[in-house]
């Protein structure tokens, strides 16, 4: 295999900086856990956690238009016409200056309802409540413009300058986090974090756009009717994606803050942490060859597009089934150092969590298809039956399952209702039929989500914990015997096959 070629493409230039930045922020992430669980009650953690889940609502008031700029300038930028460059920038960031203003607007009346709608107005939370969230509207508001630079980074193939960037933020976020913790600010000190952490990132686009880049200038020319409409019928829909996946992230918090109390945020949300953060790892392979793939389809290069989205899309299965593999056999262990064991949410919440790690990774390769093509079709009606079927079915899987029916329902309910439309409709925008692009890898995913249950299925049936043991003066639980052996024979096969799709891809 010819390592040197892959090693100098720009894939494996965004891959570098995307497991760079995943390094980052798993660490970071993990980092957060025991000076939070020091400092902070559990309920202070609950609160922590909703406030963020909800604030990721008010930054799709954006409508997608950071993620859209980038397809649309895409053209422009192959062709270095500088006209079309200016108009589409000047354009993107009026209106997310629009929409800033908007959020600011939006987030200052939903901060005096919030906590009547949570279940704890009146209670000794309900003023720092109102105040956090209102300090992490203020700071969305203000990253509102900045936005739109991501896309152009992505557009000019230089997408790894985003990752590079995602990499030094958690570290900023963290360190002012924990120095306010120490002297007393509480959960406050999170959103004075969260700020530090964006005005270091909007230093560090402006430069990489304006002084050693394209450098745009207003052309107000840009603010044409036709325009505006090409530029929202393509994000449109891409915020219908996000606020999709911004809410169905939050529910979970939101129906265990209302139904659960508090309390019981922090016992799944440190149960998934690590689980979501390197699914990542997945989702960053896809992302660095998002833009040669993309550059493929514009060129119309199509066989070489689907050769390698092919390729891609397996890849991204295998890495998954490794991922789940390591969930399987560590997190629990990982928790109770971290932590302590009254935060780990059992086997079966587990299995369901290690489970995720394939169905998001697949299902956001299989939408990409539409973004890709720059039609997304019908896929806000379908987003909107997702978010109208999440929030009765979590609740009722709340008051059956426990914490691991929310997990399953959570999952897999994506997988259920937005990926098949991104499977038929992205493929046939894209020029091809969705067993032609996708059914290789819908194969190998359906393989490995049997393997994961089966494999969790055999660990919940067996002991709940290890030996105990101390490590760097933390008490720990060992993993069972069980976690040992469904880890390791998951992340072998997950690795013989990871790279059997390394040499293909490098062959493309």
């Amino acid at each position: 295999m010819n390592f040197k070629r892959l090693k100098n493409s720009r894939a494996a230039k965004n891959a570098g900086a995307s497991y760079l930045a995943f390094v980052s922020t798993t660490l970071c992430g993990l980092f957060s856990i025991p000076v939070a669980v020091h400092y902070l009650t559990k309920e202070e953690i609950g609160l922590w956690s909703t406030m963020h889940a909800i604030v990721g609502y008010l930054l799709w008031l954006d409508l997608g238009i950071g993620d859209a700029t980038g397809r649309k300038m895409a053209d422009a930028v192959a062709n270095d016409d500088r006209t079309e460059i200016n108009r589409w920038w000047t354009l993107s960031v009026g209106i997310l200056t629009i929409q800033g203003v908007a959020l600011l607007v939006v987030g200052t009346a939903l901060a005096a309802i919030l906590p009547t709608l949570l279940g704890f107005a009146g209670g000794p939370l309900a003023s720092t409540a109102f105040s956090l969230f209102l300090g992490l509207a203020v700071v969305s508001a203000f990253s509102m413009p900045f936005r739109v630079y991501p896309g152009i980074l992505l557009a000019q193939e230089r997408f790894h300058w985003v990752p590079i960037t995602q990499a030094y933020m958690p570290w900023i976020q963290f360190g002012v986090f924990w120095f306010l913790l120490s002297r007393g600010c509480g959960v406050f000190g999170y959103m004075w974090g969260l700020a530090a952490a964006q005005i270091s990132a909007w230093i560090q686009y402006s430069l990489q756009i304006h002084v050693f880049s394209i450098s745009p200038r207003p052309d107000f020319n840009g603010f044409k009717r036709k325009r505006f409409n090409d530029l929202f019928a393509f994000s449109s829909n891409l915020a219908f994606f996000g606020v999709s996946r911004a809410i169905l992230s939050s529910i979970p918090a939101i129906i265990l803050t209302r139904f659960g109390g508090l309390a019981l945020v922090p016992v799944y949300n440190f149960t998934g942490r690590a689980p979501g953060m390197i699914t990542s790892i997945a989702q960053r392979t896809n992302h660095a060859f998002l833009p040669n793939l993309q550059r493929l389809y514009i060129s119309g290069d199509r066989d070489r597009f689907r050769n390698k989205y092919r390729e891609v899309n397996q890849l991204t299965v295998w890495i998954s089934l490794g991922i789940a593999s390591v969930v399987l056999a560590f997190n629990r262990p990982l928790i109770s150092w971290l932590a302590n064991s009254d935060f780990f949410a059992g086997h079966w919440t587990n299995l369901w969590l290690a489970c995720g790690c394939l169905v998001v990774p697949f299902s956001g390769n299989i939408f990409s298809l539409l973004q890709y093509s720059g039609n997304m079709g019908k896929s806000g009606v379908f987003t909107l039956a997702q978010i109208v079927v999440a929030a009765p079915l979590g609740w009722l899987a709340l008051r059956q399952c426990g914490l691991p029916g929310v997990a399953a329902v959570f999952v897999f309910l994506p997988l259920v209702i937005q990926t098949p439309y991104g499977w038929i409709r992205g493929a046939r925008n894209c020029g091809f039929s969705g067993w032609d692009l996708c059914g290789r890898a819908s194969i190998s995913f359906a393989i490995s989500i049997a393997m994961v249950l089966i494999a969790g299925a055999w660990i919940a049936s067996g002991p709940a914990s290890g030996h105990p043991i101390e490590i760097l003066g933390r008490a720990t639980s060992m993993p069972t015997i069980r976690e040992l052996a469904a880890g390791i024979t998951l992340g072998t096969v997950a690795i013989a096959m990871t790279f059997s799709r390394l040499k293909f891809i490098q062959k493309s």
